[in-house]
């Protein structure tokens, strides 16, 4: 075996160059892993499953029976589909005044979606209710690729919200899921 010293010159550039190569597959694929990761615990949680260990909790209301794990939204942001009519009908009574953020709160990325429409209409519920919501344009990497079936770039729109607001958000986004969390109803 031969020390970094017995290499003659042009050797060098040829370990430097497969090393980086090397690390840049690495990191890729930890970056592709990590994607997949969150794509699976939005599946399960858009299907009533855990995220962590896909048993039923449908019936479940703070934690998974089997495996204990909280009940709450996988990795933010959310990619799955909302229940349109929800959406359009189900209005608060009146407007809530929005909460003022502390001043160390951040913007949280809360939910993502092609669906241009949905997404306005969850920015104005969530508004309605007191959570001041912005929107925002963007790609995002979901499921395989993130080019539709012509090989299109896929937009999406994000919404966001104050830090504070999170655990209001996930409350209010279970009523419109299209499979209710916590024993509520499953349909359209």
């Amino acid at each position: 075996m031969q020390s970094i010293a017995d290499l003659n010159a042009p050797d060098i550039p040829l370990l430097l160059v497969g090393m980086i190569v090397a690390g840049s597959v690495f990191v890729f694929g930890v970056l592709i892993f990590r994607q997949s990761m969150r794509v699976r615990a939005n599946e399960r949680f858009e299907k009533g499953l855990c995220v962590r260990c896909g048993y039923d909790i449908r019936a479940s209301t703070a934690r998974c029976s089997e495996c204990g794990f909280p009940i709450a939204p996988p990795e933010l942001p959310l990619t799955m589909a909302l229940r349109r009519k929800s959406l359009m009908d189900d209005w608060p009574a009146t407007d809530l005044e929005p909460r003022k953020p502390e001043p160390d709160e951040d913007r949280v990325d809360v939910y993502t979606s092609e669906n241009t429409e949905s997404v306005k209409l969850l920015a104005d519920q969530l508004k309605a209710r007191g959570i001041v919501a912005t929107l925002r344009s963007s790609s995002l990497w979901t499921r395989s690729t993130a080019y539709d079936v012509v090989g299109r770039a896929c937009k999406y729109l994000t919404v966001s919200v104050w830090s504070g607001d999170v655990e209001r958000w996930i409350e209010i986004i279970r009523s419109f899921k299209k499979i209710a969390i916590g024993g509520g109803d499953k349909g359209q």
